[in-house]
């Protein structure tokens, strides 16, 4: 098998991959570890921009394996509201 060489457009390919840290737990930033839970892994991260979906998973060496995080787009099925005073 011969890998060859082919360029990404970043700005028009479908799939946008990263790797998230977290530094912090919300709404507490305060709040430095958590019993049973470990902010020293990272998430490997793959976002589909065609079906607007973010796939990835966690990993840290000492952590359970195949940690997954799958999040999609919920389209509003109501107006939003305003008020003016």
């Amino acid at each position: 098998m011969r890998l060859t060489k082919h360029k990404i457009e970043p700005l028009t390919a479908d799939n946008v991959y990263m790797r998230w840290k977290e530094h912090f737990l919300v709404p507490d930033h305060q709040i430095v570890s958590i019993a049973g839970a470990s902010f020293a892994g990272f998430y490997y991260i793959r976002y589909e921009r065609s079906t607007a979906a973010i796939l990835g998973f966690y990993y840290h060496q000492s952590s359970e394996m195949f940690q997954s995080l799958r999040l999609h787009h919920v389209p509003q099925k109501s107006f939003p509201s305003f008020e003016f005073r």
